[in-house]
């Protein structure tokens, strides 16, 4: 029998992913603040943009 549904892993196993990606993203910020390369705002006005597309992306599902 075919299954047509992508293996989603189990809630605890999302969780844990998200949190080790939460901790991952945090640790880079650190080390570009830390070099200097980038500032606060860089970063700030980087999530306000990724924000937006996530908006856009859920805008274009609902046509």
């Amino acid at each position: 029998r075919t299954v047509l549904r992508k293996h989603r892993p189990s809630k605890k196993k999302q969780q844990k992913d998200a949190k080790r990606h939460r901790i991952y993203v945090e640790a880079e910020k650190a080390k570009l603040l830390k070099s200097g390369l980038i500032t606060k705002e860089d970063i700030e006005n980087m999530e306000a943009e990724k924000g937006d597309d996530e908006a856009d992306t859920a805008m274009d599902v609902e046509e």
